[in-house]
């Protein structure tokens, strides 16, 4: 028997909303070893899962449903389509509620499926890019959550730049000169263009994620980029990161840094 008031040092979970509590001996073989636990049946619902060896703790989220919610994201515009898992026969005149944004400054929006379990949402993209939506069905006690990006709704020119960055070598020698080279394309509705010229602040961060190298380039006619960076005499060893920033949007690539 687990004695509630102590299962973890520092609990998260609710005493008063605890369902179900056991302990699952695991021996690994390797830092890689894995183990599927079989998680109680307490009937529908959204469960949050601590696991803990009384010094620290993990969880996760478990949602017990019979509904699926299938959602798409566009520049200002959230579809939402509800169907039963099991037979995919769309559910109609279901409330759905759309929360945006974190805390106190969320907003609520409130609607219902339509005859083909349609339900689609105009949505303002304003700060859209920090906050997340949280779509949520609800049949009874069941309930279907989905969490989406704001970034996937934000009609931003910088949220849509996606970028191919490579170096000309996967791996360098500290002292070497490091190449790189963007290709960047605005993601359109009908597919990549070539964005408008714009400034990106590149930045390099060793191994242990410090900053070794940052400056500021701007993208050519073609929608291209490029740069280097010579590594120090004593630069540290291991997998650095080069992030390419617009914005709020950074698209990264990484390369090493060996004897």
């Amino acid at each position: 028997a687990v004695n509630v008031q102590r299962y973890a040092d520092v609990p998260v979970l609710n005493a008063q909303q605890l369902v179900a509590r056991w302990e699952h001996k695991h021996r690994a073989a390797n830092r890689w070893d894995s183990a599927s636990v079989a998680i109680p049946p307490s009937g529908k619902g959204l469960y949050l899962i601590e696991a803990t060896d009384g010094k620290v703790q993990a969880y996760t989220i478990v949602s017990v449903t019979d509904l699926a919610a299938i959602t798409k994201a566009a520049p200002g515009r959230l579809l939402t389509r509800v169907v039963k898992r099991e037979s995919g026969e769309p559910l109609k005149d279901l409330p759905v509620v759309v929360i945006a944004g974190i805390g106190k400054d969320a907003k609520r929006n409130e609607g219902r499926k339509d005859a083909n379990g349609v339900f689609e949402l105009p949505v303002k993209t304003e700060g859209v890019a920090e906050g997340l939506r949280l779509v949520l069905a609800r049949q009874g006690s069941d309930v279907a959550p989905v969490s989406i990006g704001g970034h996937m709704l934000s009609e931003s020119a910088a949220e849509r730049i996606s970028a191919h960055i490579y170096t000309d070598r996967p791996v360098y020698r500290p002292g070497h000169r490091v190449n790189y080279r963007a290709v960047l394309r605005d993601r359109q509705n009908r597919g990549y263009q070539i964005p408008a010229p714009v400034e990106f602040q590149i930045e390099i961060q060793d191994a242990e994620g410090n900053s070794v190298h940052r400056e500021r380039k701007k993208s050519s006619p073609m929608g291209t980029l490029n740069g280097e960076f010579k590594l120090p005499p004593a630069a540290g060893l291991g997998y650095y990161n080069r992030h390419v920033k617009v914005g709020d949007n950074t698209q990264s690539v990484g390369f090493h840094v060996e004897e």
